[in-house]
């Protein structure tokens, strides 16, 4: 990214040189301006307006803090010919403010003295900054003024962290699997319900902008004349336009017109849950969308690939960068249906910055960057509020109304599960309450998760192995790859590593389940780790091998499991499919372990081989082979739930002869 910055012109009223300039070439913010506005200079996303604002740096420090700033990006001039991205200097700015605060005053040699270095340290602690804000501005910015020749002190930046707070980092919540698809669930039904109507939503909504505005004009909407003039009261007119909205007939099931842009926000954001829900992106990201996002292609061996192809700015200097995402096809009509109601807005919106720009109100470069917002699906749901930025916001907020407008709350099965899938956050949901937390990026990283435990729905079986992955991620790797040779872009490799994270932490609660909670293990391996067990009991040890430990030998590709859809694992680490653990009658696979939810998930599958026994058991010799190996299997499950002491009524059953 280039950004311009010519030290030889000068404003008249003593702003300093230009620092940046408009698309024309014309000066649009000088060095001594309250902002840096680099709008037209650079490429950013549509959520971020390329902006560096000093108003809130105290007047004694904002001068030198320019100053340097521009030092320090003619020295990164020199370094790398390009110079530093204006985000490189928006945090390079928090840095210097945070320092200046510090040592109270902008003489940032004074940091030579080693008493000031000290004070500097006590102050820097006292602010209470988290270890990233440390490490994302303070030591940059410090490293950066030794660099430029501002500061002649080596900075240690293992010294300096230490002066941040100590707390837990807390991560970003994998929502419990039952309240997570219920969430989707309803989610894909509002999609459901109002796609058909998509376009007259818009045209009913435009009707009614159309109308309120026509009243709100004067004109007068009684159908009988009555001598009373028209009142021009606010109130007057705003039961005038409520009469006259509820009179409009649009035959949409479930939908109400409102001019707050409730309903239309609250479909917009069943849309985004959805896109969130199954692709792992992040809000930014699910912003850049458009009619033209989502793909369908035929990959190698027949297989079809559903993606969406966004822009990304994770990484990039704030610069957007096309990315991929395999995703569900049910996000085309997310993605469609969001855009298509927000058709009325992008008229309003259109009109709304043609005005701006006839006036002056807005410039060459802002007018550009606000028709680019209007070609993305989610446009903000009340235009009587937007002046600049046209894009949908608060999604995190929405999200979460609309979890407890569907009251959404926790059952002490999702408390269990919350509590272990978010080690760092235990406690924090209680039994009948709704998620106090649930932002957009929560859903990145419950995707991640629910995808690895649960395949989305796939009943093949999971397969975790550090190097292997598993067996339904096998599939998700390989279209990523293959479409990322296809359309020569970028995946994200984020999402992938976070993906990889989630199978880590199944790996370590499985085998947390195996050595130290399961009270009975069976099967030929699992035996074998029951006598470990009761060796480390003996020797007086109350876990058997902690989840640290257990992280390790995951990671190494040590330990491996295949979940078994009858129950189960096999921790043969070069097993690449789901075998027959369970044959008829015997099991001589020296790999497998049956934990105790594995005996319980055997008993319902003997539960249900019961009932298709009996069933089928009606005298005919044709059926015979099928009960005998149907009841050969249920009598070896019963086996089974005998070493782990699970009760049940044995299977007597005879064949009708």
């Amino acid at each position: 990214m280039v950004i311009s910055i010519k030290t030889n012109l000068t404003d008249s009223n003593e702003l300093g040189p230009v620092i940046t300039y408009n698309s024309e070439g014309n000066p649009k913010s000088y060095l001594y301006s309250d902002t840096w506005d680099y709008t037209g200079s650079v490429e950013v996303s549509n959520l971020v307006t390329p902006v560096i604002s000093f108003r809130k740096i105290r007047l004694e420090y904002r001068r030198k803090i320019q100053d340097t700033l521009n030092e320090l990006y003619k020295f990164s001039v020199t370094q790398n010919k390009i110079g530093a991205s204006w985000s490189m200097l928006d945090s390079l700015k928090v840095g210097l403010t945070h320092i200046a605060e510090c040592i109270e005053s902008t003489d940032w040699s004074s940091l030579e003295d080693s008493n000031q270095y000290k004070h500097f340290r006590q102050k820097l602690k006292g602010r209470n900054l988290s270890r990233g804000s440390i490490e994302g501005f303070i030591i940059p910015t410090l490293n950066k003024l030794q660099q430029a020749g501002l500061l002649n002190r080596l900075i240690d930046g293992r010294k300096v962290v230490e002066s941040a707070i100590s707390h837990v980092t807390q991560q970003h919540i994998a929502i419990p699997t039952k309240m997570y698809q219920t969430l989707l669930s309803n989610s894909i039904k509002v999609v459901e319900t109002f796609y058909p109507y998509k376009d007259q939503i818009s045209k009913t909504m435009a009707d009614a902008y159309y109308l309120a505005g026509q009243i709100q004009s004067g004109f007068d909407t009684r159908t009988i004349r009555r001598d009373t003039p028209l009142s021009m009261d606010e109130w007057a007119i705003r039961a005038r336009v409520t009469r006259a909205l509820e009179k409009i007939e649009h035959g949409i099931p479930d939908f109400k017109i409102d001019m707050n842009g409730y309903q239309i926000g609250e479909i917009q954001t069943a849309c985004m849950t959805v896109i969130l829900s199954f692709s792992g992106m992040r809000l930014g990201e699910a912003c850049s969308l458009n009619l033209d996002s989502f793909k369908k292609r035929r990959l190698s061996k027949g297989i079809e690939a559903s993606f969406i192809k966004g822009k990304s700015t994770k990484g990039y200097d704030g610069r957007p960068k096309s990315h991929v995402w395999v995703t569900h096809h049910v996000t085309k009509d997310a993605i469609e249906l969001a855009f298509t109601i927000s058709n009325y807005l992008r008229d309003i919106y259109k009109n709304k910055i043609e005005k701006m720009k006839d006036e002056l109100e807005m410039g060459l470069d802002e007018y550009e960057k606000a028709l680019k917002d209007l070609t993305v699906a989610f446009l903000a749901v009340k235009p009587q509020q937007q002046t600049a930025r046209f894009v949908g916001s608060s999604f995190a907020s929405r999200i979460r109304n609309l979890a407890n407008k569907w009251s959404i709350r926790a059952t002490q099965e999702d408390v269990i599960e919350f509590d272990m899938l978010n080690p760092t956050r235990k406690g924090q949901l209680k039994v009948g309450e709704t998620l106090k937390k649930l932002s957009p990026h929560d859903f990145r990283r419950s995707f991640a998760v629910f995808f690895v435990r649960h395949g989305f729905g796939n009943t093949s079986g999971i397969k975790f192995q550090y190097k292997h992955k598993n067996i339904n991620m096998s599939g998700y790797y390989s279209a990523n790859a293959e479409l990322a040779r296809m359309e020569d872009i970028l995946l994200d490799h984020d999402l992938l590593n976070e993906l990889e994270e989630a199978g880590i932490d199944l790996g370590v609660d499985i085998f947390d389940e195996i050595y130290n909670k399961s009270e009975y293990l069976s099967g030929v391996a699992g035996e074998s780790v029951m006598r470990e067990k009761e060796r480390a009991l003996k020797n007086g040890q109350k876990v058997f091998m902690s989840r640290l430990e257990l992280d390790n030998l995951v990671r190494n590709g040590t330990l491996s499991a295949v979940m078994l859809p009858g129950g189960g694992y096999c921790t043969n680490e070069n097993c690449e499919r789901v075998c027959a653990m369970f044959a008829v009658g015997k099991s001589d696979c020296q790999f497998e372990i049956i934990d105790d939810k594995g005996a319980r998930k055997k008993a319902d599958r003997r539960d249900r081989l019961i009932k298709k026994f009996l069933a089928l058991n009606d005298g005919d010799s044709m059926k015979k082979s099928i009960l005998v190996s149907l009841k050969q299997e249920i009598l070896f499950i019963e086996q089974t739930l005998r070493k782990h002491k699970i009760s049940f009524t044995p299977f007597t059953e005879a064949l009708v002869v």
